[in-house]
């Protein structure tokens, strides 16, 4: 994954600092915009749903670029590179062509670094969901569903797995779940279902692991747009598991979540009706929220607004984030911004 190469220098940028609400005493965390959002000249065409891991000051950042958000079915998974904490990249390299490849995911886990994605196809949206480990190969099928999608990178759990999370339909379903799978090489799974819904006739989707501490959390989309919903393991995903809650409303996309190295839980997710990119954080591991505020405006008339996002602490309390923002259905950029935790 190192290399020396050219370096593409994102736009002047000018600072601006968005306070938001704080916590009680107690815990009186705040979320500082620090950089707003400026476009990256490595994009082209729809990129959109982007992913990051920060390994020994190195940045690798992946994304889908395609013709279109989602007819033409022709994404690539697309990467770039920055060493010095997202101030200039690469130019952009394929690392995956040939189909629909959509919501890569990049990490480093287990000593190894990992790339997950889904398939899609005009006939089935949700074909799998796939990672590969070191250098992207061999592919391996992370999930047994007849439809599945992953949209999380794989993390290293606290009892030494790895866990990968993915949605999708068993055979004779009609609505989306929630599952979580393991595995200690990459080459075999071990599977169950975590969130279920399907008797209340709710799609739960896009789930999105966190490891905090000696917990992880699962975080998904509870509904069409009806918000964020959060469940927490005290055994690695295995067992343990509390009650399934809601804790954010009009609110959807992947619920990205990053634990900052202070314990605060940062969420980036698109904020309905507006569709725009939207902060919410947390200071007691998950027990409340609070909203940090806009970070993106989605431009007028947008289809789907923000193309997800993606996070890394590329130093003690400062929080780099990329984004995705569409304008068209065709056209999908990314974005920079920075953020502080204190």
């Amino acid at each position: 994954m190192r290399k020396t190469a050219t370096l593409v220098t994102v736009a002047a940028l000018t600072a601006a600092t968005i306070t938001t609400a704080t916590c009680s005493a107690a815990a009186a965390n705040t979320i500082n915009i620090t950089t707003p959002p400026t476009k990256l000249s490595i994009g082209a065409k729809h990129s959109a749903f982007p992913s990051m891991m920060l390994d020994d000051g190195t940045v690798t950042l992946v994304w889908r670029q395609g013709s279109d958000h989602y007819t033409k079915r022709d994404g690539n998974i697309m990467l770039s590179q920055s060493t010095d904490a997202g101030t200039t990249w690469t130019p952009a390299q394929t690392v995956r062509t040939g189909g629909d490849h959509r919501d890569p995911s990049i990490s480093r886990a287990g000593g190894r670094d990992w790339l997950t994605w889904f398939a899609g196809s005009t006939t089935n949206p949700a074909v799998g969901a796939f990672s590969q480990r070191d250098q992207w190969a061999p592919t391996v099928r992370v999930d047994a569903l007849p439809r599945a999608a992953t949209t999380a990178p794989i993390v290293q759990l606290p009892n030494g797995e790895l866990g990968a999370t993915f949605y999708g339909r068993q055979a004779g379903e009609s609505y989306d779940t929630c599952w979580m799978a393991w595995t200690r090489d990459g080459k075999t799974w071990t599977r169950n279902r975590i969130i279920n819904m399907i008797g209340a006739k709710v799609h739960t989707n896009e789930p999105y692991l966190v490891v905090d501490g000696a917990n992880i959390h699962m975080f998904y989309r509870w509904g069409a747009g009806d918000g964020i919903g959060m469940r927490t393991s005290t055994a690695s995903g295995h067992s343990g598991w509390g009650a399934p809650r809601k804790i954010l409303a009009q609110a959807s996309g992947r619920p990205t979540v990053y634990a900052t190295s202070s314990g605060v839980l940062v969420m980036v997710y698109r904020k309905l009706p507006s569709k725009a990119a939207w902060i919410a954080y947390s200071s007691d591991h998950g027990a409340t929220w609070l909203d940090g505020g806009q970070l993106m405006a989605a431009p007028a008339g947008s289809p789907n607004g923000m193309t997800y996002a993606t996070m890394a602490e590329t130093s003690p309390g400062e929080v780099l984030v990329v984004l995705g923002m569409e304008a068209t259905s065709t056209s999908s950029n990314l974005y920079s911004a920075r953020l502080t935790v204190a």
